[in-house]
């Protein structure tokens, strides 16, 4: 009997195996098809997330406190795309503190860049294991393998731009301290993401080190890392894809500009002042500029992906201004501009929509 049940798990298994391989097949043929709307969605959906990182990270950062409906998006947004945490069992659970946290943001990276650069060395020398030839053999294996890890670091680059933010934000969580007056003792620190962590103990001081270290690494060292790899991807004869480089060929730097724009807003004022109200005034004055270069620059070589990443500038630029005004508002008028930022961030997806049918429009045509 149990033989029998055994056999008929392994036949279902296979089946499952067999079913699931089929449809993998015909998704990657149906993408290898569609390549040129598929590459198009993926390149919006990157813009518009990374304005949806600007806007979750800095309520949260700036102690921005929205009105509903809007107060729901943006903690929906924040759970289904973004924060890593708020997919974990509680920490009383797991026993998970911030400091395990701030490990796991900061160093996770390394395992995986380790694993893309295995992965791809390995796809690459397996292309060329028919060569024949001592000497051809070896200039082919080297060349293979520098193929191999030069597609792996542009992946890691690309990963690692996305969640630069959300790194970064981890690491300045460190740094980010509130004090409370205790009478006629001295004043007391505690983190303010985990009211558990003082502040003042020697653990969370030799953290501080290391989070110092880490805003040198991700604030600088990637930055500039991204920099000269991003200039050479600019050449014609890098052969780079639109996902790597969608920009123009002059403007080959801006990801580095909007990656340092994405780490003011969300994180890196909080070295700057620890005044919250300066910092709202700061990130809208911040948030104009970055409206205005896009506006002007138009750095993508898409036309409908320059409108969208217009449109969404423009909408966080509007949501970031209401942050400052909302503190001088009450009652039923919050609620009002929580509608009025609601039904905004939606009118980016009837542009994203626009620019969709045009571009099909356009491909028919031709």
């Amino acid at each position: 009997m149990v033989i029998g049940t055994v056999i008929v798990l392994i036949v279902v298994l296979l089946r499952f195996v067999d079913c699931f391989s089929a449809a993998v097949n015909k998704c990657f043929a149906w993408i290898s098809m569609h390549w040129v709307r598929v590459s198009w969605w993926l390149l919006s959906s990157r813009i518009l997330l990374l304005q949806v990182q600007v806007v979750t990270k800095f309520s949260y950062m700036q102690e921005v406190i929205w009105p509903p409906p809007f107060r729901c998006m943006v903690e929906l947004l924040d759970l289904i795309f973004l924060d890593i945490v708020a997919w974990m069992p509680s920490t009383e659970c797991v026993e998970v503190n911030h400091y395990r946290l701030l490990l796991f943001y900061t160093l996770a990276p390394i395992p995986l860049y380790v694993g893309l650069v295995i992965f791809y060395v390995a796809k690459s020398l397996k292309k060329v294991r028919s060569i024949e030839g001592d000497s051809d053999r070896a200039r082919v294996r080297a060349a293979a393998v520098k193929h191999g890890w030069l597609r792996a670091y542009d992946l890691f680059l690309e990963i690692l731009s996305f969640l630069h933010s959300l790194i970064c934000v981890r690491i300045f969580q460190t740094l980010d301290c509130d004090e409370f007056d205790y009478g006629i003792e001295s004043d007391h620190r505690f983190l303010r993401i985990d009211y558990q962590v003082d502040c003042d103990s020697e653990t969370h001081l030799s953290y501080m080190t290391y989070a110092y270290c880490a805003v040198g690494c991700y604030c600088f060292v990637v930055p500039v890392a991204m920099l000269f790899r991003r200039r050479h991807q600019a050449r014609s004869a890098s052969k780079a894809s639109i996902l790597a480089m969608p920009y123009k060929e002059h403007l080959w730097f801006f990801d580095v500009e909007d990656m340092s724009y994405r780490l003011l807003m969300t994180g890196l004022l909080l070295v700057l002042s620890r005044d919250p109200e300066f910092r709202k005034v700061m990130c809208v004055y911040i948030s104009t500029c970055q409206q205005v270069v896009v506006t002007i620059l138009r750095p993508f070589v898409n036309a409908s992906h320059n409108k969208i990443a217009t449109a969404g500038q423009f909408i966080t630029t509007l949501t970031i201004t209401a942050a400052y005004i909302l503190d001088a508002m009450s009652g039923r008028r919050r609620e009002a501009v929580g509608w009025l930022l609601f039904f905004s961030n939606i009118f980016v997806i009837a542009v994203v929509r626009r620019c969709l049918t045009y571009n099909t429009a356009m491909e028919t045509r031709r």
